[in-house]
């Protein structure tokens, strides 16, 4: 996942805040997740999976039809970890975000969660996870630009 959550987090907290002041580098999110990248015990899932989350996996990521073996599975287990940890400083330091906002990151990070627990568990395959993480970004951004639409004309009314 190449920008997973920072810039999923970091894009929706922005949207969500009309802030360009949050983007400054002091955003702990984005401290978090370059942290993720840099962990030894994930490079084994590089290639599989994009530990950053973009909404753009490779070719390659979306035709794996392998499933983790047990040494992914504990990377897997531990990226999910390191992802619950960046989310909670995102949540504790975007505080100004709207409620209906963060009702989309935490469904987005839930539905991402569940994908990975899939993964996990065997259910599903890399390219399955993949394509989920696509479906995920697309479902979240039509979500909203469509509160963006709403919130827009209650604002006008």
């Amino acid at each position: 996942m190449k920008k997973l959550m920072s810039a999923l987090l970091t894009t929706l907290f922005l949207a969500c805040t009309q802030s360009q002041a949050l983007a400054d580098s002091t955003n702990p999110v984005r401290e978090c997740d370059a942290r993720i990248k840099s962990k030894d015990e994930l490079k084994i899932l590089n290639g599989k999976i994009e530990l950053i989350f973009s909404g753009s996996p490779t070719l390659e990521m979306i035709a794996n039809y392998k499933v983790p073996n047990q040494k992914e599975k504990e990377a897997i287990a531990l990226w999910i970890e390191e992802q619950k940890k960046c989310k909670q400083l995102g949540d504790e330091w975007f505080t100004s975000a709207r409620p209906e906002w963060v009702a989309l990151i935490d469904r987005a990070y839930s539905d991402m969660f569940f994908l990975a627990a899939d993964l996990y568990g065997g259910k599903i395959n890399y390219g399955a996870f993949a394509k989920g993480q696509v479906k995920i970004n697309d479902d979240l951004k039509i979500s909203m630009a469509s509160l963006k639409q709403q919130l827009r004309q209650q604002d006008e009314a």
